[in-house]
């Protein structure tokens, strides 16, 4: 009876690693046999039957089933894999990934990731670089496996046309027993062809036709758009994702684009911050220098149409709200904060304002000193004839 549950379990993994969400490939097609099975058409023409082989083995999490075995072949530097067509679109972006292993008997063989391009009658490439250069081969990784008789995991990336955000970046491959990327890879963009409505990907064994004995089992092909709900590649690996960094590194660049970072808290300190922020931090910030973008500037207020409060409305408004007109309460600072970009706007129309009323200020103090002088001039005349009449 244990054993019988212990079987169920295993064939339960087994279905479930077929299964999982989001994969765009029909990998449950595979059966036991050999050469092609729609819609994964294997490599090696006439003969492909002799070179690629599909049975029943452990798979990398020592569960037994179906496995996509590639024996190497004299006649050809492909030795076999198989490509497959995914319908695809270019505004949408795409990961690929494989499991792989080579036998102990293969010092040579190398293994191929990539995708296939085509060309139109105007000479556009389906497949470029990402700084859009044209590529005849674009592949994602190829190269040999580090240690025989063990399951590495292939992964590429495939971006949408003209694709301008972040870059994942971790096209390569990757050890299973720490989920480090131990060799990097190339990410490609994707352009759609007059004609084609698909991507063909390439997975291949590769340059070994002098070993006749070199093998590589594939296993578990998946293609997943890149929209967010993409299965993590710890979860891939079965290893715990709790670990596993959020933060992407481009050349001297870093960035997270997964939520909300968080500074000197934890899951419970969030409760007291505004989640719709990006960057929250429970402290003080020192800065050198902070440079905001504000949407306005106060500036509308030297336009000839602006029409400036009175003083006596503005005495009127203090005296009943006991705050400046178009600024907010002590209360609503208190409880709600403030944004830089529009308290130092808002600063800004008060000084200017400040800077018309001293501006009308002085014309009056001017006025008034014109006036004052004519009157002391008029009264100096006035005096000097009620001097005389007396």
């Amino acid at each position: 009876m244990k054993y019988l549950i212990c079987f169920f379990f295993s064939f339960c993994l087994a279905i479930s690693a077929f299964s999982q969400p989001g994969n765009l490939l029909p990998v449950g097609n595979w059966t036991v046999g050999s050469g092609s099975v729609s819609p994964f058409t294997a490599v090696g023409g006439s003969v492909a039957s002799t070179y690629n082989q599909r049975f029943l083995d452990d798979n990398p999490f020592a569960i037994e089933t179906i496995i996509w075995e590639v024996s190497s072949r004299s006649d050809q530097v492909n030795n076999g894999g198989f490509t497959v067509s995914l319908p695809s679109s270019d505004n949408v972006s795409y990961r690929y990934s494989l499991w792989v292993k080579r036998n102990a008997d293969s010092s040579c063989p190398k293994v191929y990731l990539g995708a296939q391009n085509h060309t139109n009658a105007s000479g556009n490439h389906s497949v470029t670089n990402l700084n859009g250069d044209p590529v005849s081969n674009p592949y994602f990784w190829w190269g040999s496996l580090p240690s025989p008789e063990k399951w590495y995991l292939m992964v590429g990336y495939l971006y949408e046309t003209g694709y301008n955000g972040p870059v994942i970046n971790k096209s390569g491959l990757f050890d299973p027993e720490t989920g480090d990327r131990i060799l990097t890879g190339e990410e490609k963009d994707f352009i759609q062809v007059s004609g084609e409505n698909s991507s063909r990907l390439r997975t291949y064994f590769i340059q070994c036709n002098d070993k006749p004995n070199a093998k590589v089992q594939f296993w578990n092909p998946r293609v997943e758009v890149i929209d967010g709900n993409e299965l993590p590649l710890c979860e891939l690996m079965q290893l715990s994702c709790s670990g596993e960094s959020l933060w992407t590194q481009t050349g001297n660049n870093i960035y997270y684009d997964q939520g909300v970072v968080g500074i000197n808290m934890d899951d419970t300190e969030f409760d007291g911050f505004d989640t719709d922020f990006k960057l929250l931090v429970n402290g003080d910030v020192q800065a050198k220098r902070v440079k905001v973008s504000p949407t306005g500037w106060a500036d509308f207020v030297f336009a000839d149409d602006y029409e400036l409060p009175t003083l006596k409305s503005v005495e009127a408004f203090i005296s009943k709200n006991k705050h400046l007109p178009d600024m907010p309460s002590e209360r609503e600072v208190l409880e709600q904060g403030v944004y830089l970009d529009n308290i130092d706007t808002k600063l800004l129309q008060k000084v200017e304002e400040l800077t018309l009323y001293l501006i009308a200020q002085e014309k009056r103090i001017d006025q008034l000193e014109v006036t004052n002088q004519a009157l002391n001039e008029a009264l100096k005349i006035l005096i000097a004839r009620l001097s005389k009449e007396e």
